[in-house]
């Protein structure tokens, strides 16, 4: 598991260094900065940290948390950022989150953890657990790119994992919440709100979540493929009107 977990974090460092990751194309910087600005959180989580980039815009004032098991001493993380350097599942079941945020819930999290369904599933409740209800939480890799980059082992080249299952997961056992699943290129960012951190139903279910959604591939979604991950495909402006005037979001 130890080189699965290095094996993974050398695509992740890879991959944020693509042909994509420009300021002229929509990404999730893009949406964290239009969060930031527009609603300025308190409290920010984010689980896969990687090379600091996302949670170094947050802003001064707000506390922000972040989870990752791999530490580089030259990374250089803003004074309002508190590090853990562990695994998510174990953070979760040796911390307090809420008194590390200095008895808050959560604002606004990242989750861009393990590119695999049942570690965001995880990760999604948890984190859920910890917000309230005019959070905001932001699901990294949420529209694969081809059955090889979504397959679950690691691949050569881009690998998003089979995290988009928790899109088919959060439409079937959650429709309580709302869900914008953005087309940016070349994977997508999830914005989840009207979040309910006393829900029980993704923990009641997760083994019968995981048995039922382990076997899907691309194969199995990509015929009516946008339908099939509620997918929008949107500029900037598109997704500050969403933040302001459908999910009135109000920290």
């Amino acid at each position: 598991m130890k080189r699965f977990f290095e094996k993974f974090i050398n695509k992740k460092k890879t991959y944020i260094s693509s042909e994509f990751d420009k300021d002229d194309v929509l990404s999730h910087y893009q949406i964290l900065k239009a969060i930031h600005k527009l609603y300025t959180p308190k409290t920010y989580l984010e689980i896969g940290v990687q090379q600091g980039r996302s949670i170094n815009l947050t802003n001064p004032k707000t506390k922000a948390v972040g989870i990752d098991p791999f530490e580089d001493d030259k990374i250089m993380f803003n004074k309002n950022v508190k590090m853990f350097h562990v695994k998510s599942d174990d953070f979760f079941e040796n911390n307090n989150l809420y008194k590390e945020l200095d008895n808050q819930k959560v604002d606004a999290a990242l989750i861009d953890g393990m590119h695999l369904f049942e570690y965001v599933l995880r990760d999604f409740i948890n984190t859920e657990k910890n917000c309230h209800k005019n959070s905001v939480i932001l699901l990294h890799d949420t529209i694969p790119i081809d059955k090889i980059s979504s397959d679950r082992p690691v691949c050569n080249g881009p690998w998003t994992g089979d995290v988009y299952k928790i899109i088919l997961i959060l439409k079937k056992y959650r429709p309580d919440l709302k869900i914008h699943n953005i087309s940016i290129p070349p994977i997508g960012v999830c914005l989840v709100s009207s979040l309910d951190p006393d829900s029980d139903i993704l923990i009641k279910n997760y083994d019968k979540i995981y048995q039922g959604y382990v076997d899907i591939n691309f194969d199995d979604i990509k015929d009516n493929f946008d339908e099939n991950l509620s997918i929008l495909r949107l500029n900037l402006q598109d997704v500050e009107n969403i933040l302001k005037d459908e999910l009135k979001i109000n920290f």
